[in-house]
């Protein structure tokens, strides 16, 4: 299963951002928006009828709806991202299903893109896209593919117990002020603040002739 890693970081790191007050969040509208249409002009069609179908039930506006994780827990039908012989159940962002169901471009150079059913630590990384394991595919999603690795739980020896490990330290995202009462994430949630990398952001400027092409579609403009 193709899987591009450096797409799940910057998934992360808007969806941290789809945390932050809403005057922070306008000056990325766009670069968002042209996000989710890349990320929708190289998924399948049953990524995308499943992608359609899930944010359709997303309480706010499109963009950042697909980027917010569910109030509700949903089962998704088999399909992309498949574990084993049950349908996963959704607990991320609607974005997910456009992740896990991008067409494979079948180039060289991208076996590190690719997660292989079966394997445990592929499986692991799946689940954790599903389950929006912050700290697992942080470990895992990197610029030059997928660390599987760090699919593995590291052992906790103690060090650093009286920090808190439930309450990481919290930068600021692109530069702005930390208001730790405004729209603070769920306990379950880490808010991953690291910008976007070069490659990140070759993909939105890649991104952007497609974006417009799709927001032309109907179906595209949902909420």
């Amino acid at each position: 299963m193709y899987v591009d890693p450096s797409r799940v970081e910057m998934a992360l790191h808007y969806a941290a951002l789809a945390l932050r007050p809403p005057a922070e969040k306008s000056a990325k509208n766009v670069e968002v928006t042209l996000f989710i249409a890349s990320l929708w002009a190289d998924a399948t069609p049953a990524a995308r009828t499943k992608y359609k179908a899930t944010v359709a039930t997303q309480a706010g506006a499109l963009p950042w709806s697909a980027l917010t994780k569910p109030t509700q827990v949903m089962a998704v039908q088999a399909g992309p991202g498949k574990i084993g012989a049950l349908a996963p159940t959704l607990r991320g962002p609607a974005v997910v299903l456009l992740i896990l169901g991008q067409a494979d471009p079948e180039d060289e150079g991208v076996d590190g893109f690719r997660l292989i059913a079966g394997e445990p630590r592929a499986d692991a990384i799946i689940a954790a896209l599903y389950e929006w394991d912050v700290p697992l595919l942080t470990r895992t999603a990197t610029p030059a593919g997928w660390n599987l690795e760090g699919a593995v739980e590291p052992v906790d020896d103690g060090a650093g117990a009286d920090k808190g490990a439930d309450a990481p330290e919290l930068d600021p995202v692109d530069g702005a002020d930390v208001d730790v009462d405004v729209d603070a994430p769920a306990d379950d949630e880490t808010v991953t603040t690291t910008g976007p990398t070069r490659r990140q952001k070759q993909l939105v400027a890649a991104g952007v002739a497609a974006g417009f092409a799709v927001l032309g579609v109907a179906a595209w403009r949902l909420g």
